[in-house]
Protein backbone atom coordinates (compact mmCIF):
# COMPACT_ATOMS: atom_id res chain seq x y z
CA UNK A 1 0.00 0.00 0.00
CA UNK A 2 2.86 2.34 0.77
CA UNK A 3 4.12 1.62 -2.60
CA UNK A 4 0.40 2.64 -4.22
CA UNK A 5 0.71 5.73 -2.22
CA UNK A 6 3.78 6.88 -3.78
CA UNK A 7 2.91 6.31 -7.40
CA UNK A 8 -0.33 8.00 -7.11
CA UNK A 9 2.00 11.27 -5.17
CA UNK A 10 4.41 11.17 -7.76
CA UNK A 11 2.28 11.00 -10.77
CA UNK A 12 0.28 14.22 -8.65
CA UNK A 13 3.57 15.66 -8.00
CA UNK A 14 4.31 15.42 -11.83
CA UNK A 15 1.13 16.96 -13.12
CA UNK A 16 1.54 20.06 -10.42
CA UNK A 17 4.92 20.67 -11.98
CA UNK A 18 3.65 20.11 -15.66
CA UNK A 19 1.24 23.10 -14.49
CA UNK A 20 3.54 24.94 -12.57
CA UNK A 21 5.99 24.78 -15.47
CA UNK A 22 3.10 26.25 -17.62
CA UNK A 23 2.45 29.57 -15.33
CA UNK A 24 5.01 31.47 -17.18
CA UNK A 25 3.55 30.32 -20.68
CA UNK A 26 0.19 30.40 -20.09
CA UNK A 27 -0.29 33.42 -17.63
CA UNK A 28 -1.81 33.87 -14.28
CA UNK A 29 -5.41 32.09 -15.07
CA UNK A 30 -3.45 28.60 -15.01
CA UNK A 31 -1.71 29.37 -11.40
CA UNK A 32 -2.13 26.32 -9.46
CA UNK A 33 -2.89 28.01 -5.38
CA UNK A 34 0.30 25.00 -3.96
CA UNK A 35 3.33 26.66 -2.83
CA UNK A 36 5.67 24.82 -4.90
CA UNK A 37 8.06 26.94 -6.62
CA UNK A 38 9.93 25.76 -9.50
CA UNK A 39 13.89 26.28 -10.20
CA UNK A 40 15.64 25.83 -13.43
CA UNK A 41 18.46 23.12 -13.16
CA UNK A 42 20.68 25.35 -14.71
CA UNK A 43 20.37 28.17 -12.56
CA UNK A 44 20.87 25.92 -9.43
CA UNK A 45 24.83 25.73 -8.12
CA UNK A 46 26.14 22.26 -8.07
CA UNK A 47 25.85 22.54 -3.90
CA UNK A 48 22.12 23.76 -4.03
CA UNK A 49 19.16 22.04 -3.38
CA UNK A 50 16.00 24.25 -2.98
CA UNK A 51 12.96 22.50 -0.76
CA UNK A 52 9.66 23.48 -1.31
CA UNK A 53 6.69 22.52 0.41
CA UNK A 54 3.06 21.79 -0.81
CA UNK A 55 -0.39 20.60 0.65
CA UNK A 56 -2.91 19.23 -1.12
CA UNK A 57 -5.17 16.23 -1.55
CA UNK A 58 -4.96 12.93 -3.66
CA UNK A 59 -7.70 10.61 -4.57
CA UNK A 60 -7.05 6.90 -4.07
CA UNK A 61 -8.99 3.75 -3.52
CA UNK A 62 -12.48 3.61 -2.91
CA UNK A 63 -13.09 7.00 -3.53
CA UNK A 64 -11.04 8.09 -0.60
CA UNK A 65 -9.44 11.28 -0.21
CA UNK A 66 -5.47 11.47 1.53
CA UNK A 67 -4.70 15.33 2.44
CA UNK A 68 -0.79 15.33 1.86
CA UNK A 69 1.68 18.00 3.02
CA UNK A 70 4.95 17.24 0.94
CA UNK A 71 8.60 18.81 1.07
CA UNK A 72 9.88 18.38 -2.81
CA UNK A 73 13.57 19.12 -3.44
CA UNK A 74 15.13 19.99 -6.81
CA UNK A 75 18.71 18.63 -7.58
CA UNK A 76 21.07 20.28 -9.85
CA UNK A 77 20.47 17.38 -12.43
CA UNK A 78 17.15 18.47 -12.83
CA UNK A 79 15.26 15.66 -10.46
CA UNK A 80 12.60 16.11 -7.97
CA UNK A 81 13.75 15.08 -4.42
CA UNK A 82 10.83 14.31 -2.27
CA UNK A 83 12.12 15.23 1.22
CA UNK A 84 9.24 14.03 3.70
CA UNK A 85 5.45 12.90 2.72
CA UNK A 86 3.12 13.48 5.91
CA UNK A 87 -0.73 13.09 6.40
CA UNK A 88 -2.69 15.82 7.54
CA UNK A 89 -5.94 13.85 8.13
CA UNK A 90 -6.25 13.66 12.04
CA UNK A 91 -7.91 9.94 11.37
CA UNK A 92 -4.84 8.46 9.90
CA UNK A 93 -0.78 8.09 11.30
CA UNK A 94 1.84 9.52 9.65
CA UNK A 95 2.85 8.06 6.59
CA UNK A 96 6.79 6.83 6.14
CA UNK A 97 8.89 9.15 5.06
CA UNK A 98 10.40 8.36 1.79
CA UNK A 99 12.76 9.59 -0.99
CA UNK A 100 11.71 9.13 -4.84
CA UNK A 101 13.20 11.33 -7.93
CA UNK A 102 11.28 12.71 -10.73
CA UNK A 103 11.88 9.25 -12.62
CA UNK A 104 9.42 6.98 -9.71
CA UNK A 105 12.73 5.13 -8.30
CA UNK A 106 13.02 5.14 -4.77
CA UNK A 107 16.28 7.17 -3.61
CA UNK A 108 15.88 6.19 0.21
CA UNK A 109 13.43 4.23 2.22
CA UNK A 110 13.97 4.58 5.84
CA UNK A 111 12.14 6.10 9.07
CA UNK A 112 12.17 9.68 10.34
CA UNK A 113 15.59 9.37 12.32
CA UNK A 114 15.99 11.54 15.58
CA UNK A 115 19.86 12.52 15.56
CA UNK A 116 19.96 13.04 18.92
CA UNK A 117 18.16 10.15 20.18
CA UNK A 118 20.50 7.98 18.32
CA UNK A 119 23.27 9.76 20.14
CA UNK A 120 21.88 9.21 23.49
CA UNK A 121 21.40 5.21 22.26
CA UNK A 122 24.86 4.78 20.63
CA UNK A 123 26.01 5.47 24.42
CA UNK A 124 24.06 3.29 26.55
CA UNK A 125 25.23 0.84 23.83
CA UNK A 126 29.12 1.71 24.94
CA UNK A 127 28.38 2.08 28.10
CA UNK A 128 26.79 -1.13 28.51
CA UNK A 129 29.39 -2.48 26.12
CA UNK A 130 32.56 -0.87 28.74
CA UNK A 131 30.49 -2.60 31.95
CA UNK A 132 29.98 -5.65 30.05
CA UNK A 133 34.17 -5.55 29.66
CA UNK A 134 34.82 -5.02 32.84
CA UNK A 135 33.07 -7.30 34.62
CA UNK A 136 34.67 -9.78 32.12
CA UNK A 137 38.34 -8.00 33.37
CA UNK A 138 36.93 -8.46 37.04
CA UNK A 139 36.27 -12.15 37.17
CA UNK A 140 39.20 -13.04 35.01
CA UNK A 141 41.45 -11.57 37.54
CA UNK A 142 39.54 -12.94 40.53
CA UNK A 143 40.14 -16.78 39.02
CA UNK A 144 43.86 -15.58 38.55
CA UNK A 145 43.68 -15.11 42.84
CA UNK A 146 41.88 -17.98 42.96
CA UNK A 147 44.38 -20.04 41.04
CA UNK A 148 47.27 -18.34 43.25
CA UNK A 149 45.69 -19.34 46.28
CA UNK A 150 45.16 -22.77 45.10
CA UNK A 151 49.18 -23.21 44.22
CA UNK A 152 49.70 -21.90 48.21
CA UNK A 153 47.07 -24.42 49.28
CA UNK A 154 49.17 -27.12 47.66
CA UNK A 155 52.51 -25.64 49.12
CA UNK A 156 51.27 -26.17 52.63
CA UNK A 157 49.09 -29.00 52.42
CA UNK A 158 49.76 -30.79 55.58
CA UNK A 159 47.96 -34.09 56.70
CA UNK A 160 45.99 -33.90 60.44
CA UNK A 161 48.27 -35.88 62.31
CA UNK A 162 51.40 -33.91 60.71
CA UNK A 163 54.42 -33.60 63.41
CA UNK A 164 57.47 -32.06 62.36
CA UNK A 165 59.74 -34.66 64.76
CA UNK A 166 60.54 -37.02 61.92
CA UNK A 167 62.28 -34.83 59.38
CA UNK A 168 63.82 -32.81 62.73
CA UNK A 169 65.30 -36.18 63.70
CA UNK A 170 66.75 -36.36 60.19
CA UNK A 171 68.16 -32.95 60.51
CA UNK A 172 70.15 -34.18 63.68
CA UNK A 173 71.69 -37.26 61.94
CA UNK A 174 72.78 -35.61 59.23
CA UNK A 175 74.45 -32.80 61.69
CA UNK A 176 72.55 -30.39 59.71
CA UNK A 177 70.62 -27.33 60.46
CA UNK A 178 67.99 -26.56 58.10
CA UNK A 179 65.52 -23.31 58.14
CA UNK A 180 61.68 -22.69 57.94
CA UNK A 181 61.55 -22.53 54.55
CA UNK A 182 63.66 -25.35 53.54
CA UNK A 183 61.75 -27.32 55.75
CA UNK A 184 58.59 -26.39 53.80
CA UNK A 185 60.19 -26.98 50.83
CA UNK A 186 60.49 -30.88 51.58
CA UNK A 187 57.17 -30.97 52.75
CA UNK A 188 55.77 -29.52 49.99
CA UNK A 189 56.89 -31.76 47.47
CA UNK A 190 55.53 -34.61 49.24
CA UNK A 191 52.39 -33.23 50.48
CA UNK A 192 53.66 -33.57 54.58
CA UNK A 193 53.26 -36.78 54.14
CA UNK A 194 54.39 -38.75 57.59
CA UNK A 195 55.03 -41.61 55.96
CA UNK A 196 57.46 -40.75 53.13
CA UNK A 197 58.85 -38.92 55.76
CA UNK A 198 59.06 -42.30 57.93
CA UNK A 199 60.76 -43.87 54.88
CA UNK A 200 62.95 -41.75 54.69
CA UNK A 201 64.62 -41.60 57.74
CA UNK A 202 64.28 -45.53 57.92
CA UNK A 203 66.35 -45.57 54.70
CA UNK A 204 68.93 -43.04 56.20
CA UNK A 205 69.52 -45.46 59.35
CA UNK A 206 70.46 -48.38 57.27
CA UNK A 207 72.25 -45.91 54.76
CA UNK A 208 74.59 -45.07 57.72
CA UNK A 209 75.29 -48.33 58.80
CA UNK A 210 76.49 -49.58 55.36
CA UNK A 211 77.65 -47.01 53.43
CA UNK A 212 80.29 -44.34 54.46
CA UNK A 213 79.08 -41.50 51.93
CA UNK A 214 75.53 -42.32 53.48
CA UNK A 215 75.93 -38.59 54.84
CA UNK A 216 76.68 -36.41 51.59
CA UNK A 217 73.95 -38.79 49.26
CA UNK A 218 70.91 -37.97 51.60
CA UNK A 219 71.58 -34.38 52.19
CA UNK A 220 71.84 -33.75 47.89
CA UNK A 221 69.00 -36.13 48.18
CA UNK A 222 66.86 -33.78 50.51
CA UNK A 223 69.02 -30.58 48.84
CA UNK A 224 67.23 -31.56 45.37
CA UNK A 225 63.40 -32.06 46.97
CA UNK A 226 63.77 -29.08 48.64
CA UNK A 227 64.96 -26.93 45.42
CA UNK A 228 62.29 -28.37 43.68
CA UNK A 229 59.56 -26.61 45.89
CA UNK A 230 61.88 -23.62 45.82
CA UNK A 231 62.45 -23.36 41.93
CA UNK A 232 58.59 -24.13 41.04
CA UNK A 233 55.65 -24.00 43.61
CA UNK A 234 57.12 -21.31 45.71
CA UNK A 235 58.47 -19.06 43.17
CA UNK A 236 54.95 -18.57 41.83
CA UNK A 237 53.52 -18.06 45.24
CA UNK A 238 56.21 -15.82 46.72
CA UNK A 239 54.72 -12.83 47.90
CA UNK A 240 58.41 -11.42 47.34
CA UNK A 241 59.44 -12.85 44.16
CA UNK A 242 59.72 -11.58 40.62
CA UNK A 243 56.12 -13.09 39.60
CA UNK A 244 52.92 -12.46 41.60
CA UNK A 245 54.73 -9.91 44.03
CA UNK A 246 52.01 -7.18 45.11
CA UNK A 247 53.51 -4.40 42.78
CA UNK A 248 53.15 -7.01 39.60
CA UNK A 249 48.96 -7.78 41.39
CA UNK A 250 48.00 -4.24 41.14
CA UNK A 251 49.43 -3.96 37.49
CA UNK A 252 47.25 -6.95 36.98
CA UNK A 253 44.54 -5.89 38.45
CA UNK A 254 44.29 -2.38 36.22
CA UNK A 255 45.02 -4.91 33.27
CA UNK A 256 42.29 -4.23 30.00
CA UNK A 257 43.86 -7.44 28.44
CA UNK A 258 40.94 -9.66 29.04
CA UNK A 259 42.43 -12.71 26.86
CA UNK A 260 45.88 -11.95 28.36
CA UNK A 261 44.36 -12.77 31.99
CA UNK A 262 42.45 -15.44 31.13
CA UNK A 263 45.79 -17.41 29.42
CA UNK A 264 47.60 -16.67 32.58
CA UNK A 265 44.95 -18.40 34.64
CA UNK A 266 45.14 -21.36 31.68
CA UNK A 267 48.90 -21.82 32.60
CA UNK A 268 48.44 -21.61 36.10
CA UNK A 269 45.57 -24.31 36.06
CA UNK A 270 48.13 -26.50 33.87
CA UNK A 271 50.97 -25.92 37.30
CA UNK A 272 48.43 -27.37 39.85
CA UNK A 273 47.89 -30.13 37.55
CA UNK A 274 51.18 -31.37 36.69
CA UNK A 275 52.82 -30.55 40.61
CA UNK A 276 50.29 -32.90 41.56
CA UNK A 277 51.68 -35.48 39.10
CA UNK A 278 55.46 -34.85 40.27
CA UNK A 279 54.16 -34.75 43.43
CA UNK A 280 52.89 -38.12 42.94
CA UNK A 281 55.94 -39.59 40.93
CA UNK A 282 58.38 -38.50 43.62
CA UNK A 283 56.77 -40.32 46.35
CA UNK A 284 56.41 -43.71 44.56
CA UNK A 285 59.84 -43.38 43.86
CA UNK A 286 60.95 -43.25 47.46
CA UNK A 287 57.96 -46.18 48.53
CA UNK A 288 59.75 -48.10 45.78
CA UNK A 289 63.51 -47.28 46.60
CA UNK A 290 62.08 -48.26 50.27
CA UNK A 291 61.08 -52.11 49.44
CA UNK A 292 64.65 -52.99 48.98
CA UNK A 293 67.32 -53.81 51.56
CA UNK A 294 70.24 -53.80 49.57
CA UNK A 295 72.15 -50.18 49.65
CA UNK A 296 73.04 -50.65 45.53
CA UNK A 297 69.18 -51.47 44.93
CA UNK A 298 68.22 -48.39 47.44
CA UNK A 299 69.96 -46.31 45.46
CA UNK A 300 69.04 -46.80 41.83
CA UNK A 301 65.48 -46.07 42.64
CA UNK A 302 66.46 -42.82 44.41
CA UNK A 303 69.10 -41.84 41.84
CA UNK A 304 66.40 -40.26 39.39
CA UNK A 305 65.61 -38.17 42.25
CA UNK A 306 69.11 -37.23 43.58
CA UNK A 307 70.22 -36.79 39.95
CA UNK A 308 67.19 -34.44 38.63
CA UNK A 309 69.52 -31.57 38.48
CA UNK A 310 72.78 -33.12 36.32
CA UNK A 311 72.40 -33.13 32.83
CA UNK A 312 73.22 -36.47 32.11
CA UNK A 313 71.74 -38.75 29.52
CA UNK A 314 70.68 -41.15 31.35
CA UNK A 315 68.00 -39.18 33.14
CA UNK A 316 66.85 -37.60 30.13
CA UNK A 317 63.74 -39.50 29.34
CA UNK A 318 62.90 -39.88 33.22
CA UNK A 319 59.27 -38.95 34.08
CA UNK A 320 60.08 -36.57 36.90
CA UNK A 321 62.56 -35.45 34.62
CA UNK A 322 60.35 -34.22 32.02
CA UNK A 323 57.43 -33.28 34.09
CA UNK A 324 59.89 -30.98 35.94
CA UNK A 325 60.87 -29.07 32.82
CA UNK A 326 56.99 -29.28 31.50
CA UNK A 327 56.23 -27.22 34.71
CA UNK A 328 59.49 -24.83 34.33
CA UNK A 329 58.75 -23.86 31.01
CA UNK A 330 55.07 -22.98 32.19
CA UNK A 331 56.50 -20.64 35.02
CA UNK A 332 58.85 -19.17 32.31
CA UNK A 333 55.42 -18.89 30.27
CA UNK A 334 53.23 -17.28 33.09
CA UNK A 335 56.88 -14.78 34.31
CA UNK A 336 56.95 -13.59 30.85
CA UNK A 337 53.02 -12.84 30.20
CA UNK A 338 53.30 -10.81 33.86
CA UNK A 339 55.93 -8.99 32.68
CA UNK A 340 54.21 -8.14 29.27
CA UNK A 341 50.72 -7.64 30.98
CA UNK A 342 52.06 -5.10 33.37
CA UNK A 343 54.64 -3.27 30.30
CA UNK A 344 51.26 -2.83 28.48
CA UNK A 345 50.08 -0.29 31.36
Amino acid sequence: MQRMYRLVFLLNVLILCCKHWGDETHGPNHVLHSSVVRARPESISSATVKNVQSKFAVDVFENKKLNLDVEVGLTPSGHFIVKQVRTTDSNKPNLKTDVVDSLGSDVLDKDVENPSQDKEVNKEEELVQVEEETEILKKNYAMLQAKIEELKTLYYSRPRMFDENILNNIERKLDASYSELYKNNIYAVIQGDMEILSKLDLMLIYLFLVWDNSYTYFRDLLNVLQHLSMSLIFRIINENGSIFDKSNLVALQSSKDALGLKELVSNLDSICLKWNRLVGLIKDQIVQASIFHHKDELIKHLSPIVNLSLRSDNYKNDPIRLLKDEILDLIERVENQVYKLKAEE
